[in-house]
């Protein structure tokens, strides 16, 4: 009778058809059953009704994902609606891992970088055995150079190869590895859109820039 009560706060969830719901949400629902909104939610996870995607914020299954194994979404799209419904209005699918999506390179990297404008993590987060890293960047970076896919949000190629190399520079004290990116996708870039997405980065990046832009 106990499980079935905690089993009912997920079909409770399922009827509501939010894909994404907090733990707040989940606590209210267990209250009404009778039971303790924590152990609710670690036994809904444990059992594969609800996945962490960021903190206080779950997936929650279908029936038929649970029973077959899978999930109707990828792991973007699962991150894109949890990022939605936890209200942060700028972010997109960075560094790395625009790559990737971008179709720029066949390369395996392990973490997956999401860029926002109000949300970080000190450290990489587990979200179904991915890594991802939340990093937070000033408001400019959002007004340019990000494609739409879907739910889907993420740096075009320029953006990404300039993204790349101003972290590097920043991390490395401006040291000449910082253009490497660049140099490497060279043949995959808009020449002239990379020249103007550049004004939109710091002055003595845009210097640092020039001999090879």
């Amino acid at each position: 009778m106990s499980e079935m009560k905690t089993i009912l706060v997920w079909k409770k969830l399922i009827l509501e058809k939010r894909r994404i719901t907090t733990s707040g949400r989940i606590k209210e629902l267990a209250v009404k059953m009778d039971k303790n909104g924590i152990r609710t939610i670690r036994y809904l996870q444990e059992h594969g009704y609800l996945i962490r995607v960021l903190r206080g914020f779950y997936y929650v299954k279908t029936p038929d994902e649970r029973e077959g194994g899978y999930l109707e979404h990828s792991i973007y799209e699962i991150v894109a609606m949890a990022l939605k419904e936890k209200g942060v209005g700028r972010w997109y699918f960075g560094l790395e891992t625009a790559l990737k999506l971008n179709n720029m390179t066949h390369e395996y990297y392990a973490t997956i970088y999401v860029i926002t404008d109000s949300f970080e993590t000190t450290k990489i987060i587990k979200i179904q055995n991915y890594d991802f890293r939340f990093l937070k960047w000033a408001g400019h970076h959002f007004e340019f150079g990000i494609s739409r896919k879907g739910t889907l949000r993420y740096s075009d190629n320029e953006k990404t190869v300039l993204d790349i190399a101003y972290q590097t520079y920043r991390r490395n004290s401006g040291s000449n590895h910082s253009l490497n990116t660049i140099k490497e996708y060279s043949g995959l870039l808009d020449i002239a859109k990379l020249k103007k997405y550049l004004k939109r980065y710091p002055v003595r990046f845009q210097r640092f820039s020039e001999g090879i832009i």
